[in-house]
């Protein structure tokens, strides 16, 4: 029995992870921390009147946390005052410019985040393949994709509030550009969605007339994840390929030989890391040396240009009363002209108007005589159908009356042969008692020889026939 020996590049590469995790969650625990140190430090600036070191302070926050709503509010509440240097209510107003243009990025971009899932999974669900969708995607952001560059480090610039305001034009550069590839993705996605009923109607045809040539998007998802699996799993069975199978020591060699070159690449890149961080900060030590010098020059200039401003003002003023009169006139004699064609324009559709109006006058009055001959057509048959109509109400009503008279007459025939069954039903008892009684003698005249009974009465009384009926059973005599 033969036990595989799980590969160990797989646990280096999970303790790894976990280590990067870990020191990913101390960051942003330490980050949280620095901010809120950063705040307070502040707002104790802030009550001392240190107007300057509380836009540091705040600054720094803003630069670990720019959504940090207290900062935002103090720094707002800074720039209010009237006693602060030009340079500064410049970089502040810019801050507060640059804030409020990457939030509504940022709304902007989760809007059409929102809008681009929604369409996609309506498409998925209308059977356009997972991968065909994201290959598209992806390259359409490809497409439009420029570079930007790497974003400023916070420690570059000398002056916090210049190094936040750096941070956020590259946060609002790299905005916009996600911003213009989602709104292309969405207008993609809605295109496909609005030729979906069509892709499919060709799709249904093509099958029928049994073409190959149109490949349909249908795909199943379980396939499309196992191959996503196979594709994830494959370069990883791929790299360990060339470990040899003599035993672990051997292997951990190996991987120790490779660690060892692994850290050798990253030292390397640290290195390389470092040299451009301090070339940046070299460069950018001397942008705000040259800014500083540049915006002296730009004060001394912005004098000399407000005085001649002043005198430009009226020449100006002047000239733009005379183009403002000159295109009052100019739009006044257009408006004439145009009223005037459009009088001409008027009265000949009056006259065109006049003439069919009259036309249809006629026609309508014509119409209207053919309508009353009609009417008078079907007045007269209508009289005609109405005395019909009389007539056969009184024939129905004389037909009524004598059914009327039939129906009492066959209720008084019902009602004299009940009166004949009960009289025929009380006969019928009296004969039979009268029965009942001649047994009863016979018997006892058998019973006793010594007596005798003449039954001639009896006899003669059960011999006699009722009388005749007649027709009206009124007339019996019972």
């Amino acid at each position: 029995m033969v036990f595989k020996t799980p590969p160990i590049k797989i646990f280096v590469l999970l303790g790894w992870f976990l280590f990067i995790t870990s020191y990913s969650s101390a960051q942003s625990d330490s980050s949280s921390l620095s901010v809120q140190t950063f705040i307070q430090d502040g707002l104790k600036a802030y009550e001392r009147h240190d107007i300057r070191k509380a836009v540091d302070h705040f600054s720094r926050a803003l630069l670990l946390d720019s959504t940090d709503k207290t900062a935002r509010e103090h720094l707002t509440l800074i720039n209010a005052q009237e006693h602060l240097p030009a340079r500064h209510k410049a970089q502040l107003f810019l801050a507060e410019d640059l804030l409020s243009f990457t939030d509504n990025l940022k709304q902007k971009v989760e809007y059409f985040t929102v809008k681009c899932q929604t369409l996609e999974g309506e498409l998925l669900k209308q059977g356009y393949a997972r991968a065909y969708i994201k290959d598209q995607l992806l390259g359409i952001k490809e497409r439009f994709f420029y570079p930007l560059g790497s974003p400023p480090a916070p420690g570059d610039l000398r002056d916090p509030l210049e190094a936040v305001n750096a941070s956020l034009t590259f946060e609002k550069e790299w905005l916009s550009y996600e911003l213009f590839y989602r709104q292309r993705q969405y207008a993609w996605l809605q295109e496909l969605n609005r030729r979906a009923p069509f892709i499919f109607s060709i799709e249904i045809i093509a099958e029928g007339e049994g073409s190959t040539d149109f490949v349909p998007l249908l795909l199943d998802i379980e396939k499309e994840d196992e191959i996503a699996v196979k594709a994830i799993l494959q370069p990883q069975e791929t790299s360990f390929s060339d470990i040899s199978p003599a035993g672990p020591y051997q292997q951990i060699a190996v991987l120790q030989q490779e660690l060892e070159q692994l850290r050798q690449e990253l030292d390397g890149l640290k290195k390389y890391v470092q040299e451009k961080d301090q070339r940046l900060a070299d460069l950018t030590g001397q942008v705000i040396d040259f800014s500083l010098k540049l915006a002296e020059k730009e004060m001394i200039l912005s004098e000399k240009i407000d005085a001649l401003t002043s005198l430009d003002k009226a020449y100006d003023d002047l000239q733009s009363r005379f183009d403002l009169g000159h295109k009052i006139i100019q739009e006044k004699n257009t408006q004439i002209q145009s009223l005037r064609d459009s009088l001409e324009a008027l009265q000949l559709e009056t006259s065109a108007r006049s003439n069919e109006f009259s036309e249809r006058m006629t026609s309508q009055t014509a119409r209207l005589d053919e309508m009353e001959g009609i009417l008078r057509i079907y007045s007269g048959k209508l009289g005609d159908a109405a005395r019909l109509m009389s007539v056969k109400d009184k024939g129905i009503s004389a037909l009524e009356e004598q059914l009327i008279l039939m129906h009492t007459k066959l209720f008084e025939k019902e009602t004299a042969l009940e009166k004949m069954q009960q009289k025929l039903a009380d006969l019928e008892k009296r004969l039979d008692g009268a029965q009942g009684q001649w047994l009863k003698t016979k018997k006892e005249a058998l019973e006793g020889s010594n007596r005798r009974f003449v039954f001639s009465s009896d006899v003669g009384f059960l011999n006699v026939r009722p009388p005749a009926l007649g027709k009206n059973p009124q007339d019996s005599p019972y």
